[in-house]
Formats: C-alpha cells, sequence, structure tokens
C-alpha cells in the first residue's frame, strides 16, 4: 500500500448503500462503450492501460472500513482485462447482440472493495467497454 486517505462523504454514502445492498442495485456501475474505427492494437492498448494505472493512484484504488473508511491507494494492481474478437461474426445483429451480452453479465459481476482496482476493461474488436464502481470514480484525494 502506497497511501491511505479518508474517504469522503459521497465515498462514504456509496459505500453504506453497497454494503446494506450489495450488488443487487446496479445505481453506482457505471459503464462507457466506445466504438471505433481505426485497428487498433490489443497488447499495445493492454500496455496503455497498464501505464495508466500505474502512473495514475485512483486506478488502484480501494476501501477499507475496519475503524474508519478510507481510501487506499496500492502500490502494483492487476489490469483486469478482457479481449473478445467478435470479426468472425458477419452478422452485426448478432455481433451488437454479444456486446449486450457482455454488458449485461459484467453488469452483474460483484466488486470487492477491498481490493484494488475497481474497474474492468473489455477491448471487443470495435468497441471498449469500461465498467466501474462509481465510489471508484469519486476519488478524494
Amino acid at each position: 500500500m502506497s497511501a491511505v486517505y479518508l474517504a469522503s462523504s459521497l465515498q462514504k454514502g456509496f459505500i453504506y448503500h453497497f454494503l446494506n445492498q450489495g450488488q443487487k442495485d446496479e445505481a453506482y456501475c457505471i459503464q462507457t462503450l466506445w466504438h471505433y474505427k481505426r485497428i487498433l492494437d490489443p497488447q499495445i492498448l493492454k500496455k496503455a492501460w497498464i501505464r495508466a494505472q500505474e502512473n495514475y493512484p485512483s486506478l488502484r484504488l480501494a476501501f477499507a472500513w475496519q475503524n474508519e473508511l478510507v481510501q487506499t491507494i496500492h502500490k502494483k494492481c492487476p489490469l483486469n482485462w478482457h479481449y473478445i474478437d467478435l470479426s468472425d461474426e458477419s452478422d452485426s445483429a448478432k455481433r451488437y447482440e454479444r456486446i449486450r451480452q457482455v454488458q449485461e453479465e459484467d453488469l452483474y459481476q460483484p466488486y470487492n472493495l477491498e481490493e484494488p482496482g475497481l474497474f474492468r476493461l473489455y477491448l471487443i474488436k470495435h468497441c471498449l467497454l469500461y465498467t466501474s464502481d462509481a465510489a471508484d470514480d469519486l476519488l478524494c484525494v
């Protein structure tokens, strides 16, 4: 662990809700889907995200609440990266249905707020899905 900060009032509210409601409510889960039209190299993009995670502490954020609610910034954190190649699917309706299915499945994957890296990345050929816990998006240092 490299740093500890008090959680903000808003983060405390999110954590309280999470601990009482669990993953039953997706209101605090944020998904962003970017469509791209250029050729991307999955390994280069993955390396770029690893570098971003190394350089930006908020991407290595977790929470602890044993004594009081705090943000913990970790020195290292594995990147939660998934690559899905749908280029063999020629039917665009089926391709978009598969993307929607990935979004739906991801939405209900639980987060462990005590583990760093409160976001997931899915590079799906032709789009990038970024999912995070709302509390992670509100790093207050």
